[in-house]
């Protein structure tokens, strides 16, 4: 069964810059992806097909403003048990504007979707990022921490599309089939 998640994906050359900072920590992932910001976490359609989903997102996302992302900080997920994640941080103001991406299209999607993070569903626990490493052992944790505080890039880029990513079956690897235009920007 394929699944999908929805996210927004800088252009290429803030992707290359993000890639120099995941091949220094690559042994803590296995990234099967782009860097990206996850939008709606992977799910598996239920009471839709993919030509639907895309129609539905394509109608709806172009009244939805396109905006200025930018990340200013790195954060942490110190979540125990090798679950340990280190990521750039987006601003204020760009937080809010992916919570209310994925306010929208949570809404959008609801009753139509299952997916095995649907905990992570609510605006309450969304906390939108750009993963730099995961799967980060307790034991690693403080020395990836240490060297990563130091950084102080900051990325800016215009999310003007939602991309559409899938995985066929069990191969692991994630593909954008699909960049969805936003509306105006803001």
């Amino acid at each position: 069964m394929d699944s999908y998640f929805l996210a927004v994906t800088p252009p290429e050359d803030i992707c290359s810059k993000i890639d120099v900072y995941r091949k220094k920590f690559s042994k803590f992932s296995s990234y099967q992806v782009a860097p990206h910001i996850t939008i709606y976490p992977p799910f598996v359609l239920d009471s839709i097909t993919e030509s639907e989903l895309r129609a539905r997102l394509e109608e709806s996302l172009r009244n939805m403003p396109s905006a200025t992302v930018t990340t200013d900080s790195v954060g942490y997920f110190d979540n125990g048990s090798a679950q340990n994640a280190v990521f750039f941080k987006p601003d204020d103001v760009s937080t809010a504007y992916l919570t209310q991406l994925f306010a929208y299209t949570s809404k959008l999607l609801q009753d139509t979707t299952k997916g095995k993070y649907s905990e992570y569903r609510s605006e309450t626990v969304f906390n939108p990022h750009m993963t730099i490493a995961s799967h980060i052992p307790d034991a690693s944790f403080e020395e990836i921490k240490e060297r990563t505080r130091g950084i102080n890039e900051l990325f800016t880029f215009e999310a003007k599309t939602l991309d559409l990513y899938k995985q066929e079956g069990a191969s692991g690897v994630w593909t954008k089939e699909k960049e969805i235009l936003l509306g105006k920007t803001l």
